[in-house]
């Protein structure tokens, strides 16, 4: 039964270790390109876009009618007072269009008050046109952040890609190792030299071991087959992905790459898309109670106490997106040290495991120890390398992830 068990778990190791996919190399920049080659986000934002401008022309008509008629009703209050009040002679052209304009707004020109004034002709003359051109500005600046987003997204997962392969193979390579200890406690097992409870616990560990590299292989599939999904290609399509650290001279001795916490913050207080459209709706608002507040003079109209509301409300938005920007940039800085320090410990710790490993590599051509000592202290510095590999990958893309949040956008 135990040989049985053995050779049940070397028949796994090769059914999941035997793809009938053919695969191809594929690198990161060649997986953002298919992944931003379908442009219909951009093209949906693009039919918005669009949209947003024939509103700006039509307020900007409507602005044109406007100012056309105010110009009229001020020529109108000339002339009339330079007849009427003035008692002055109007040449031939001014009395016809004297009376053009009192067939059209009356036999005198209309005293509006200031309330009406607004109502009118400021609001829609003043207010439609810089309200529609700051949606398209807004939404010029969302535009700029698709790119980004589709980008860094790309990025974290070909690296979860590349970590969890690097796991899998190394969870492998330690049961494979385990497996061929068993073998060797079966045939001690069978010269009487150990007890049939410690080859029942290694029985047991070895199916522990098993079901672990299955749920890893299951787990890759999955963030594979999401990885296809994003890049836009058949989820059964394999890849071969190349590391990201294939450009990395010496993987054990990286500098750091990364700029100052108030450097990021700085570049992210003037160039993150939340910000600027936030400072846009301030700077409107702004501009309408300053309008608001020279047409009409009591604080407690309606127009007046709104306008003001208004105001403070943009003022409060724009404070929360600057506030959760210095939180997101400086979430995304814990993160990235973490890496950085993350990267520096188990450099520490590799040098110290190839150490161990050249002292047991004497003992054992000493003939002190077995091969299968040996082996495992071979697996433990596959482990440690991995460990660094995989630190140096994450502190490298989260300083990619901290250019883009420092740029454009988006949130870390």
């Amino acid at each position: 039964m135990l040989k049985k068990m053995s050779v049940l778990i070397i028949a796994f190791l090769l059914t999941i270790n035997c793809s009938v996919f053919a695969e191809s190399d594929i690198t990161i920049d060649q997986a953002i390109e298919l992944a931003t080659e379908d442009q219909s986000v951009l093209e949906r934002i693009d039919s918005t876009m669009q949209k947003l401008w024939d509103n700006y022309n039509a307020a900007q008509e409507r602005k044109k009618q406007i100012e056309s008629t105010l110009a009229s009703l001020e020529a109108f209050e000339e002339l009339y007072e330079k007849k009427y009040m003035a008692g002055e002679s109007l040449t031939p052209e001014e009395s016809i269009e004297l009376e053009g304009y009192i067939k059209k707004y009356g036999d005198e020109p209309p005293n509006y008050t200031n309330q009406e004034m607004l109502d009118l002709f400021i609001i829609p003359r003043d207010f439609g046109y810089k309200s529609a051109y700051a949606e398209i500005q807004k939404l010029r600046n969302t535009k700029q952040t698709v790119i980004p987003s589709i980008e860094s997204n790309v990025r974290e997962l070909y690296n979860q890609v590349i970590s969890f392969q690097a796991a899998l193979d190394l969870q492998e390579s330690y049961l494979t190792l385990n497996i061929a200890q068993h073998e060797e406690m079966i045939l001690n097992y069978e010269l009487g030299e150990i007890k049939s409870e410690d080859l029942i616990l290694s029985e047991m560990s070895l199916s522990i071991m098993t079901m672990q590299v299955e749920q890893l292989t299951n787990n890759l599939d999955t963030l594979k087959m999401k990885f296809n999904k994003l890049i836009d290609v058949s989820i059964t399509e394999e890849f071969v992905l190349i590391d990201t650290l294939s450009s990395v001279e010496d993987i054990f001795a990286a500098e750091p790459l990364h700029n100052s916490l108030e450097v990021y913050l700085d570049q992210a207080l003037m160039n993150r898309a939340e910000i600027k459209n936030a400072r846009i709706d301030y700077e409107i608002k702004e501009r309408e109670d300053s309008i608001i507040k020279d047409y009409l003079s009591n604080e407690l109209l309606t127009d007046r106490v709104s306008a003001e509301v208004a105001l403070v409300e943009a003022s409060y938005n724009l404070e929360q997106a600057e506030a959760l920007v210095v939180d997101d940039v400086s979430d995304g800085y814990v993160t990235m040290m973490t890496y950085w320090n993350d990267y520096s410990l188990s450099v520490e710790s590799y040098q110290l495991q190839v150490d161990t490993y050249e002292h047991i590599k004497t003992q054992y051509e000493l003939g002190q120890i077995s091969s299968m000592d040996l082996y495992f202290a071979d697996y433990q510095l596959e482990q440690a390398i991995n460990k660094v590999e995989s630190n140096l990958r994450n502190y490298m893309l989260s300083i990619e992830k901290m250019a883009i949040a420092s740029g454009i956008g988006p949130a870390y």
